[in-house]
C-alpha cells in the first residue's frame, strides 16, 4: 500500500508541470494561472487520496470482527482521513483569503 502511495505521489510531481501548462489555446499563461492550475490539481489529487483512505478505514472497521486492535487501527485511519480533508479545506480557504486581501479574487 505504501509503495502505491509513493508511486502516485512521484507520478503526480512528475506530471505537475504538464498539467499546469495544459491550458486552453486562448488562455494566458501568467504565473497566476499556472499556480491556480497547480493548486486545483493538487487539491483534487489529495482529495481523492483522502477519500480512498476514508473508504479503506470504513472497510477496516466493518471487517474488524470485534478485534479491538483492528478497530483501533480503523478508527485511526478514519480520524487521519478526516483530518486530511479538514487540512485540504483550510488550505484552500487560506489561499482564497490571501488572494482576497491582495486583490486577486
Amino acid at each position: 500500500m505504501k509503495k502505491f502511495i509513493v508511486a502516485g505521489l512521484v507520478l503526480s510531481l512528475v506530471l505537475m508541470p504538464v498539467v499546469a501548462l495544459a491550458l486552453g489555446p486562448g488562455e494566458p499563461r501568467s504565473a497566476e494561472t499556472i499556480l491556480k492550475a497547480i493548486q486545483t490539481w493538487l487539491t483534487t489529487i489529495v482529495g481523492i487520496i483522502a477519500a480512498i483512505f476514508l473508504i479503506v478505514g470504513g472497510l477496516m472497521y466493518i471487517t474488524a470482527g470485534g478485534d479491538q486492535n483492528r478497530i483501533a487501527a480503523a478508527k485511526a485511519t478514519l480520524t487521519n482521513a478526516v483530518i486530511g480533508i479538514i487540512i485540504i479545506l483550510l488550505a484552500n480557504s487560506i489561499i482564497y483569503i490571501i488572494r482576497m486581501a491582495l486583490g486577486y479574487a
